[in-house]
């Protein structure tokens, strides 16, 4: 079994604007379509039983529209869809309340597309709020591919995991992309989760960086369609570690979060 804990695809009206936001001839450009069906076509092709669709409200006034994607993806069985809160969104605490009733599980949140730092401290009670109302949150971190800034930058996110340790919270990109020293340096000992998208090509060492962090903490991930999730696959199994390593790494992790 494989569950993919960081995907993303955009309504129909959205996706061909999302496909085209990086060059065709880039080695980013999206591997699918960006909508749905996309995602889904992939996914059979892969291999992958799950995914985790994660959507990002990119100001205050498009959280509402946004969540109500997250909630249509609701019945789909091969879906995980996550809601996003703009932190300066001001009724946070009415939307979350509207997702928890509707069964959404977790909340992403993307400081450089939504332009905040992810230390911000009104950003915090968004953050308490919705931990205590039982969602996952999944943050990017470290570098941004495409958009110049440390908006979520380790070093910073270092305080959220920090003071929400233990806690239902995933660093994405296995806690910084190319930021993956401050990664390994102040995240373990948080006890937060990683998941491994859009990393596993960028590092020369990945088995250094995922035997730093629990190993029941650490979930698959690939940031399609910024990826090949064929790719990573065989990029995790072809890993230095054990089978029940990967086994934790590929479902195992993911299933006990999500039951948690």
């Amino acid at each position: 079994m494989i569950i993919d804990f960081h995907t993303h695809a955009y309504i129909d009206s959205l996706a061909k604007r999302a496909a085209n936001a990086v060059p065709a001839d880039s080695p980013y450009a999206p591997s699918f379509d960006c909508t749905i069906s996309g995602l889904k076509s992939q996914m059979k092709a892969s291999g992958i039983d799950k995914s985790v669709v994660l959507n990002i409200a990119n100001k205050p006034e498009n959280t509402v529209n946004v969540n109500n994607f997250a909630i249509s993806l609701l019945n789909d069985p091969e879906l995980i869809p996550f809601g996003s809160i703009h932190p300066y969104y001001k009724d946070y605490q009415s939307e979350l309340a509207r997702l928890k009733e509707r069964g959404i599980v977790g909340i992403k949140f993307q400081p450089y597309t939504q332009k905040y730092y992810v230390n911000d401290k009104e950003a915090f009670k968004v953050y308490e709020y919705a931990l205590n109302k039982g969602f996952i949150l999944l943050f990017h971190c470290g570098y941004d591919l495409m958009i110049p800034g440390e908006f979520g930058n380790t070093a910073a996110f270092s305080e959220v995991a920090a003071s929400f340790s233990g806690s239902k919270i995933i660093a994405a990109h296995l806690g910084g992309w190319k930021m993956w020293d401050d990664a390994m340096r102040l995240l373990p000992q948080t006890n937060i989760y990683v998941d491994c998208s859009f990393s596993f090509d960028f590092l020369s060492e990945c088995e250094k960086v995922l035997g730093v962090f629990d190993e029941t903490k650490i979930l698959f991930g690939t940031d399609t369609p910024w990826s090949n999730p064929k790719k990573d696959i065989e990029m995790l199994q072809n890993l230095n570690i054990s089978d029940d390593f990967k086994q934790k790494i590929f479902y195992k992790n993911a299933l006990a979060l999500l039951d948690s």
